[in-house]
């Protein structure tokens, strides 16, 4: 039986944090039942979560209603039940869940993630990896398109959920080219998106399902991700270009 944890209490005494570590630790996601931050624009007031705040953790029904719009409470338990319906379906196991990193941190980072699984699932994901080139989305000077090395994902990807991994979240066209690959590899059930960094700049309509943290930045600045198993230790630095 799916089971949901329902946090109450006054303004102000800490749900939103609370939510936010909770869902962290078991691997959950948050519907708000907010009457005021289901509406957008409108953030002071509200006290609705920010992307840093949310921390990477999805969040639903949370600045998706227009302000003039009129939403009932039958709207919203229409709306929770979905959002409860998709959290159950995406998460009801890691059978058939294959994780591809791309290359060359982000294959690290699913292997990590897979080591990660398998101690708390006891079940063992296999890693897959997309080898792409000619630039990474962490760095600002853009001379080709990405170009896909190798078309041996290294697994079998054909009906499985896949869940792709990358270090940095930058423009969308490197990750555009992977998952074109993977489908070129065999049509997946799913793909979804884990990333370490989000620095925004999208020139895609691509969002990441799994964000380690959100990082503002500006297109002069440079996120420089280092991985201990291949830099000798594990660090994010953002310095000007």
């Amino acid at each position: 039986m799916q089971k949901v944890i329902v946090i109450c209490g006054p303004t102000a005494s800490g749900k939103t944090a609370l939510s936010i570590e909770l869902a962290k630790k078991i691997g959950g996601e948050v519907v708000s039942a907010d009457s005021m931050q289901i509406y957008d624009e409108m953030s002071i007031g509200t006290a609705k979560p920010d992307a840093e705040e949310m921390q990477g953790i999805k969040h639903y029904l949370v600045g998706n209603i227009e302000p003039t719009r009129r939403y009932s409470v039958s709207d919203y338990k229409s709306d929770a039940i979905k959002a409860l319906e998709e959290i159950i379906e995406k998460n009801k196991g890691v059978e058939d869940i294959v994780l591809i990193g791309i290359k060359r941190r982000g294959y690290p980072l699913a292997k990590r993630i897979a080591e990660n699984i398998e101690k708390i699932e006891g079940v063992s994901v296999e890693v897959g990896y997309v080898d792409i080139t000619l630039y990474r989305d962490d760095i600002s000077e853009i001379t080709e398109i990405p170009k896909v090395n190798s078309v041996d994902l290294g697994v079998e990807v054909k009906g499985k959920k896949v869940i792709l991994v990358d270090d940095v979240l930058f423009t969308c066209r490197t990750v555009r080219a992977a998952i074109e690959a993977i489908i070129d590899g065999g049509r997946p059930l799913s793909i979804q998106l884990a990333v370490l960094i989000d620095r925004g700049h999208k020139e895609l309509p691509i969002r990441a399902d799994y964000v380690g943290k959100n990082i503002p930045t500006s297109k002069n600045e440079i996120v420089s991700v280092a991985i201990n198993e291949i830099d000798g230790e594990d660090s994010v630095k953002i310095y000007e270009s």
